[in-house]
């Protein structure tokens, strides 16, 4: 595997960065929110579902540049085999196929999520629990989560099954909500019918602490210079900070 200054471990700081990464990705051909591939999607799935599709997540586009950009660093060869967790909704899975990569297994508990394959794509979906996909051990080279661990945390069972899944070198991949002073969301409130939370610092260290101890090493120091909390979501301001894990080989 080659490590990269990509491979980080970095907070969103402004909105710049959020619009700067998707004319990256409009550029390289990985923007899924326009073109005729999008305009069939959607054609596909108003016909299924009597409604339209959910809108791109525009406001994510500086987590799946960032993603793209951490896996093309640490595992170039397009044979690379690939988990995204949580994918309903997701550009990460159809950004990889466009760059190539075709052992990508998508999984989601919602059913919905086989409408990934109406981009035309060969991308293996799966509708299961992403923390205990019907997967042989040792046989991932990179697991994604994006805007996944914030909804039903449980800090465990993901180290668990990065463990039990990633090859020696193989990474984990993950943004979700942050922000700090620590946000707190009533305890009875969900969203996708699961718990929610926003992630401070302490939690953040805790988990790369965590997950150090059993054997993913965090790939780079985490920047925390002060952000502008770009992001505003179910009337929260809020940012995304983006994880890079490798299991050791020892």
């Amino acid at each position: 595997m080659t490590r990269s200054r990509k491979l980080m471990l970095k907070l969103l700081h402004d909105r710049e960065q959020v619009d700067s990464a998707r004319r990256s990705l409009r550029a390289r051909g990985l923007d899924t929110s326009v073109g005729w591939r999008r305009r069939l999607f959607q054609l596909l799935y108003s016909i299924r579902f009597r409604r339209l599709p959910p809108p791109v997540a525009i406001n994510k586009s500086w987590d799946v540049l960032t993603m793209i950009e951490a896996i093309e660093s640490g595992h170039p060869a397009r044979d690379a085999r690939i988990l995204d967790m949580g994918s309903s909704n997701c550009e990460i899975p159809l950004a990889l196929w466009r760059l190539g990569y075709r052992s990508i297994r998508a999984a989601d508990l919602n059913p919905i999520g086989r409408s990934i394959n109406w981009y035309l794509n060969g991308i293996d979906f799966h509708c299961e629990d992403f923390y205990n996909p019907a997967i042989e051990p040792a046989s991932l080279d990179v697991m994604t989560a994006l805007s996944v661990i914030e909804h039903g945390y449980d800090q465990n069972r993901l180290i668990d099954v990065a463990l039990r899944l990633l090859k020696p070198n193989g990474i984990l991949c993950l943004t979700t909500d942050f922000h700090d002073p620590k946000i707190e969301i009533a305890a009875d409130f969900k969203l996708f019918g699961l718990p929610y939370r926003i992630f401070d610092r302490a939690e953040v260290e805790g988990l790369i602490e965590a997950a150090s101890t059993r054997g993913l090493k965090p790939l780079g120091s985490l920047d925390w210079t002060e952000s502008a909390y770009p992001i505003e979501w179910i009337g929260y301001k809020m940012t995304f900070v983006f994880l890079a894990l490798v299991k050791r080989t020892d």
